[in-house]
C-alpha cells in the first residue's frame, strides 16, 4: 500500500502485481482504530465511577479510551439502597471492577433498594393502604369460621 502523505484524508490507490489496494491516509482513521468505548450503566438508586474521573455516571457514562487502557470502575449505592453486582464486561459483587479495554464494551451496575415497604422506616408515611396506588399491594385473607358447638 502506498501511503498518500500529499493529501491527508484522501484515497490513494496503488497496483502490485495486478492487484488493487487501497489506503487512507491521514492520522484520524489510525487514531479511531486505537480507541474504544466504555459505556456504563446503572439500574436502581447509585453511581459508578471511574479511577481517571471519566466516568461518573449517571451524568457522564461514556468515554473513549485507547484500546490498550485500563480502567477501574467503582460501584457506590445511594441512601436507602446496596450494590448488588455487574453486568455486561464486569461481574461479579465487588463494589470495584478492573477493566482492560481491548474492544468497545457496555457495563452495568445493579443497586436495590433496603427499604422494605411498611417497615416503619420513618419517611413520614403512616401505612395506610391506598387504593388508588398501584404500587401498594395489600393482601386480605378472610378465613371461614366454623363452629364446633352442637
Amino acid at each position: 500500500m502506498k501511503k498518500d502523505s500529499t493529501r491527508p484524508g484522501k484515497f490513494s490507490m496503488l497496483c502490485v502485481a495486478g492487484l488493487f489496494a487501497f489506503a487512507v491516509s491521514g492520522n484520524s482513521a489510525v487514531a479511531a482504530s486505537r480507541s474504544a468505548a466504555l459505556t456504563v450503566n446503572v439500574e436502581g438508586d447509585g453511581w459508578v465511577s471511574s479511577d481517571s474521573d471519566s466516568i461518573d455516571c449517571p451524568s457522564d457514562c461514556t468515554e473513549s479510551y485507547n484500546r490498550i487502557s485500563q480502567v477501574i470502575l467503582s460501584a457506590s449505592p445511594g441512601p436507602d439502597s446496596r450494590f448488588v453486582g455487574w453486568e455486561g464486561a464486569c461481574s461479579g459483587t465487588q463494589a470495584s471492577c478492573r477493566l482492560r479495554i481491548r474492544r468497545s464494551v457496555d457495563v452495568t451496575a445493579l443497586f436495590e433498594s433496603t427499604v422494605v415497604p411498611g417497615s416503619g422506616d420513618d419517611s413520614g408515611s403512616d401505612n395506610r393502604s391506598d387504593t388508588n396506588d398501584p404500587a401498594v399491594n395489600t393482601i386480605q385473607i378472610h378465613w371461614p369460621v366454623y363452629s364446633t358447638s352442637q
